[in-house]
């Protein structure tokens, strides 16, 4: 039986919202984040399967100077999440200063893995997309590229393994508890307000006075250990309410049903 499957006949709730895996315990019992990290993959793959859509995962970015006419640009690197197959998208941007500063001349190169783009530019319609916010500055994108980690998004895949930047979007899928049936929602310009996103350097631990007391939430970021580069993982957490329980063996040794007898507890 694949996890997915095994966590929705439990009563559990799986979902991905705004790109981001969500699992909602029904017993209220915090998911522990080792759990999550080494399991995430494993449900994203049992979701790609189920929903039917080529499910992409962020990997990387890289600069250049592309085509005959050598224009500069940032490369974004993904990453099929049911094959592995690579795949990438391509962004205008410049590679230049545009004015002189104590680090350089207008002009002059900027250091390698920095680029800038202007408000018309297809890559922030791209980054506004994924209901990210901007940076103060445009030219400070590439100290926030990390935020793409763990935002599962769809595209049409052209030829070259190159995705149609206009065909991007977050995925929002849902599956009924009851039945296992996938649902889809279309993508809302304004970010769910059930779940509390917490940056990546918050404490995973909330004062007393910001419980919850209904129920927990866990998103969770996609393992992206097959790309070039290593991901790091985030976890946010909405509310806590029961401590973590020590796994009784390492979690990438148990099947599916020792990880979910650990992971609901004693029945």
């Amino acid at each position: 039986m694949r996890l997915l499957q095994s966590l929705l006949s439990r009563g559990d709730r799986v979902a991905v919202e705004g790109g981001r895996l969500v699992v909602e315990a029904a017993s209220g019992i915090v998911v522990p984040d080792e759990w999550l990290q080494a399991k995430s993959d494993q449900l994203l793959r049992d979701i790609a399967a189920e929903s039917g859509q080529i499910l992409f995962a962020y990997c990387g970015y890289d600069t250049g100077k592309y085509g005959v006419h050598k224009s500069p640009g940032v490369t974004l690197r993904y990453r099929n999440i049911l094959t592995g197959e690579h795949a990438h998208v391509i962004f205008n941007a410049e590679l230049n200063r545009d004015r002189n500063t104590v680090h350089g001349k207008k002009g002059a190169s900027l250091p390698k893995g920095r680029f800038r783009v202007g408000r018309g530019y297809a890559f922030v319609h791209f980054w506004q997309s994924l209901g990210l916010d901007l940076p103060r500055r445009l030219s400070d994108f590439h100290d926030r590229m990390g935020k793409l980690k763990g935002i599962v998004i769809t595209a049409k895949l052209n030829t070259g393994n190159r995705l149609d930047k206009k065909s991007i979007s977050p995925l929002d899928w849902a599956a009924k508890a009851e039945t296992g049936v996938s649902t889809f929602a279309t993508v809302s310009d304004k970010s769910p307000t059930n779940v509390r996103q917490l940056p990546d350097n918050a404490p995973t631990i909330l004062p007393d006075k910001e419980l919850v007391q209904t129920q927990v939430v866990r998103t969770f970021q996609a393992n992206s250990s097959a790309c070039d580069k290593p991901c790091v993982l985030s976890n946010q957490v909405r509310a806590y309410q029961a401590p973590s329980y020590p796994p009784h063996k390492d979690v990438k040794d148990q099947s599916n049903d020792e990880w979910l007898q650990d992971y609901i507890g004693v029945d």
